[in-house]
């Protein structure tokens, strides 16, 4: 439980809205892929990857969160060029032991996935709106679109926190907290087994509709 704590906590402080609408980061070194590769244990073969299908994605509990945006639990980070195309660069945090990889094509709705230094594989997938009214709509709209984003997952952006309950349960926690005379609203939920988590997050400057959404998966 403290993992997890701990990892939303990082997400949390890295990627809250900035003023310009761009994530917060953390003090990170700029790397090309080409170095990151020469990190890789080329021995490593997943054989836990659960297989997607846009015909059998809805989400209805924390049990079926075992994919998001198209990408599987067990994904490698070599599988993201063919799954959301191209980065918009990629950098090390501070502690090296991930590698986040920023997909910013809509730049009111930016996109990161954390991956395993170590093993490469996919530990979070992050996905925020920063963008208010009356762009927050046409930020989801063009998100969709240009990452192909499957209406199971594109369904929970702008639902309230009502809804959000409504279709998932009642939360393992939820917290308010202040940020830039803002306020936010986090409701976590938990797999039993703790494989996955997911978050989502209510701005009051967006009449706290989700904006966005962290997906955690644990090995």
């Amino acid at each position: 439980m403290s993992i997890l704590i701990s990892l939303m906590a990082s997400v949390l402080a890295l990627f809250s809205c900035g003023e310009e609408g761009e994530p917060i980061e953390s003090d990170t070194i700029e790397l090309v892929n080409e170095d990151h590769a020469d990190h890789q244990d080329d021995t490593l073969i997943f054989k836990d990857i659960i297989p997607f299908s846009v015909d059998t994605c809805d989400k209805t509990s924390i049990e079926d969160w075992d994919n998001f945006l198209g990408i599987p639990y067990g994904a490698s980070e070599f599988a993201l060029d063919s799954i959301l195309g191209n980065t918009n660069g990629a950098t090390y945090m501070n502690d090296s032991m991930n590698f986040v990889m920023y997909y910013r094509e809509v730049p009111g709705a930016p996109i990161s996935v954390w991956t395993s230094a170590k093993t490469a594989r996919v530990e979070i997938i992050y996905l925020e709106v920063t963008g208010i009214e009356p762009y927050f709509q046409s930020d989801i709209d063009s998100v969709v679109t240009r990452y192909n984003i499957p209406e199971c997952d594109a369904q929970w952006l702008g639902m309230t926190e009502k809804e959000v309950i409504e279709k998932m349960g009642e939360p393992r926690k939820s917290n308010e907290t202040e940020l830039k005379q803002d306020v936010i609203k986090t409701i976590m939920y938990d797999a039993e087994d703790f494989s996955k988590s997911v978050s989502f997050i209510f701005y009051k400057s967006q009449d706290y509709k989700c904006s966005a959404i962290s997906v955690n998966w644990f090995y």
